[in-house]
């Protein structure tokens, strides 16, 4: 009995090993910068104004490691505000693949930033037409505000 029960625990952690080596894991980092005034689309050469962005980066996949470090698949999502921050259905949405601008022509949603936090509920359309809801929906932490938390770090007085 004792040799069954060894066996099928055996089993079982080499499955659950299997499963969760390939499933890696996720998390994002998110900084919002509200001194952001234009915006460059991909594929395009002229820029088109905003009031503020907000990056978040998406790491997620196996960790992968290589001469110079340790490194995750990340995804870069960019929002732009076309209107002020009260305005959180307005924004452009840019999205880069392992550093690779993706072409975003059409999101809709709600971006809704609450003290050092962001909440986002968005979707965008593929190159298929098929609307897609990013890994980044819900409530986010904001690593850093821009300027704010420059001059903080830095013990620079305030600007006026």
């Amino acid at each position: 009995m004792k040799m069954i029960f060894n066996k099928v625990v055996i089993q079982i952690s080499a499955a659950t090993t299997i499963v969760l080596s390939g499933a890696g894991c996720a998390w994002n980092q998110a900084n919002y910068n509200r001194e952001t005034k234009w915006v460059v689309p991909p594929l395009e050469n002229h820029a088109i104004p905003c009031y503020g962005s907000i990056d978040l980066w998406h790491h997620h996949g196996m960790m992968h490691f290589s001469p110079e470090g340790p490194w995750w698949h990340t995804d870069l999502y960019s929002i732009y505000f076309k209107q002020a921050t009260n305005s959180p259905t307005d924004f452009y949405l840019r999205l880069s693949r392992d550093r690779v601008p993706v072409e975003i022509k059409e999101s809709k949603g709600v971006v809704t930033i609450e003290g050092h936090s962001v909440l986002i509920d968005v979707e965008y359309r593929d190159a298929t037409g098929h609307w897609i809801r990013p890994p980044i929906n819900g409530r986010r932490k904001l690593r850093f505000i821009f300027p704010d938390d420059i001059r903080r770090s830095t013990n620079a007085p305030p600007a006026p």
